[in-house]
């Protein structure tokens, strides 16, 4: 971050004055190639790999942990497609908020394409890396210890994609993402706070669905929440920090990030 505040200040441009964020051509074209690579990888091993097809026979639950054992389910389709819809409308409200705002005028209109920016770099980042983790893992989900498992899913190969839980992981990537735009945007609004426990109570909800549902063990979820509000909120974060830096080289300020070269390597302080 410090590299990308400071040692290519030139490269950092922001859409308007007033606004909250700036971005940077290295360091966007890192977002944006590590969501896209990780993607590419993804689809490479789904495509190229000889992954292992189910052997007909159930999983034996005692040698699920006991942590994730105690809540492993049946598939439940009506739950699952329940948490499939909650899914996409966490992941709808960011942009139909920032349009709505924008077009009651309540956001200048140039704040639309920097908003849009972050929140599909966002999105890459956390699609391309889940994937390769399922991938990675290959780890049966609670589904294939019960009679009743959706066939259709395992002649797709899915069953084995349980960590980590892809649902969640969009759920708070759109909750975390929703609640930066409101802290940054709309730090003064009432709205704010229920919005925020609005966007975050449906993440939640989805994640206990995915688990009750019978598609993911809890650590699947956990992990889910964690890489979707990391990337929900790296993003905005950098691209916030971007902004602070230009500000404080504008007023003749000290900036907050800060890289020395010194004759063993670098040296980066944050103050924070």
């Amino acid at each position: 971050v410090a590299f990308f505040t400071k040692a290519n200040a030139g490269l950092t441009f922001k859409f308007s004055d007033s606004s909250p964020f700036a971005f940077n051509w290295i360091a966007d074209a890192a977002f944006v190639t590590a969501g896209a690579s990780t993607t590419a990888v993804s689809f490479y091993l789904d495509h190229k790999n000889n992954f292992p097809e189910w052997d007909g026979n159930l999983g034996d639950l005692s040698k699920v942990n006991a942590f994730d054992r105690w809540a492993a389910r049946p598939f439940n389709k009506t739950l699952h497609v329940t948490g499939t819809i909650l899914t996409g409308a966490e992941l709808l409200f960011t942009p139909a908020l920032i349009a709505g705002e924008a077009f009651f005028g309540s956001l200048p209109k140039q704040e639309i394409l920097p908003a849009a920016t972050m929140f599909i770099e966002a999105f890459m980042l956390s699609y391309g890396t889940k994937e390769i983790l399922k991938r990675s893992a290959l780890r049966y989900r609670p589904y294939m210890y019960f009679d009743g498992y959706p066939e259709d899913k395992v002649a797709e190969g899915d069953f084995q994609y349980s960590w980590p839980s892809g649902h969640t992981t969009n759920a708070f990537l759109g909750a975390t993402f929703t609640c930066c735009m409101m802290n940054y945007y709309f730090a003064e609004s009432s709205w704010r706070l229920p919005v925020n426990i609005c966007a975050f109570s449906v993440a939640v909800a989805t994640g206990t669905l995915r688990v009750l549902s019978g598609n993911h063990f809890i650590t699947d979820v956990l992990t889910g929440a964690a890489l979707g509000s990391f990337c929900g909120f790296i993003v905005p974060f950098v691209h916030r920090k971007l902004a602070q830096s230009v500000e404080s080289k504008s007023n003749g300020a000290i900036q907050n990030l800060a890289v020395n070269f010194i004759p063993s390597g670098v040296c980066v302080s944050f103050n924070f």
